[in-house]
């Protein structure tokens, strides 16, 4: 019979295994767990974590992260250790990462209705070998270079950042979303995970990896300005950044798409589709039902 839990630092080890046995799908929760380990907290990386065990065998677990969004990987027992993991956090939450079916589940867990989400995509889960990378001719051409961003380029970058949460979330444009895309370039620099391609010494595009564990990174975001756009910039920039972590030791990439635009550009690098994944924010205003936290 299984049994639902918090997790530990003891728990590392099983909840690394479990994890690692897919990583592609929950990378995000494998590089936060490399970076701090089982640590609640509302810091970087941290998060309340419940799994769904039997015996000392991890058969699920879902995390309520710093950032509010609940992560899930459980087939089995999904609504029950949603709102274990969320009871424990005693935090907003603010959305959902998984496969679908289990945000569906999740979702009606915590009492989510459809309209109470401001956002929910189901994008398609994307992989590759990075020896079987297809280099565009634009990597090549003359005043074209790949490199990681720089110091003095913060503010342009977390411009875009910000630009990129407004086009594809449709967030609001505010001051707070500008300071919190500043806090993202300044971490994805120095954890080094954050290009840019200059031609004739412009930046034109953008590319940061959104996730690492081992040799695995998670290609995100992308980003081109409007004006610079269906020029081959966001399929260069990929590449040139994904060339760059695979003579650093990266063996694979995997990324989320469900722009067709987006995805012709990576099924032209070598990316294979997999299956659906659901990523859903849900309203700032939403408060989930009390009856719920007192009936779980």
């Amino acid at each position: 019979m299984s049994t639902i839990r918090d997790l530990g630092p003891e728990d590392e080890p099983a909840l690394q295994a479990f994890l690692a046995g897919q990583a592609e799908g929950c990378l995000h929760m494998l590089s936060n767990l490399d970076n701090v380990g089982v640590k609640p907290g509302r810091e970087t990386y941290q998060g309340t974590y419940a799994g769904v065990f039997e015996g000392e065998r991890i058969l699920g677990v879902a995390a309520h992260y710093w950032n509010g969004l609940v992560y899930i990987r459980s087939p089995q027992q999904c609504e029950a250790v949603t709102l274990h993991a969320v009871d424990a956090s005693d935090d907003p939450v603010k959305g959902f990462f998984g496969p679908l079916e289990q945000v569906r589940r999740a979702q009606a867990a915590i009492g989510a209705t459809d309209s109470d989400f401001a956002f929910f995509a189901e994008p398609e889960l994307m992989t590759l070998d990075l020896a079987d990378l297809q280099e565009p001719p634009g990597l090549s051409s003359e005043g074209v270079q790949v490199r990681r961003v720089r110091s003095s380029e913060a503010d342009l970058m977390a411009n875009w950042f910000l630009r990129f949460e407004v086009e594809v979330f449709g967030k609001a444009e505010t001051p707070a979303l500008f300071r919190e895309s500043l806090r993202k370039v300044q971490r994805l620099r120095r954890e080094k995970r954050l290009w840019g391609l200059q031609r004739d010494g412009q930046l034109v595009a953008c590319c940061g990896f959104s996730a690492k564990f081992g040799d695995l990174v998670q290609v995100g975001p992308v980003w081109v300005p409007p004006g610079l756009r269906n020029s081959g910039y966001a399929r260069t920039v990929t590449a040139g950044a994904l060339l760059a972590a695979r003579n650093e030791g990266t063996r694979r990439a995997v990324l989320l798409s469900e722009d067709p635009a987006a995805r012709h550009a990576y099924l032209a690098l070598g990316f294979s589709p997999r299956d659906r994944q659901a990523l859903a924010f849900l309203q700032p205003d939403w408060c989930r039902p009390e009856r719920l936290k007192l009936t779980a």
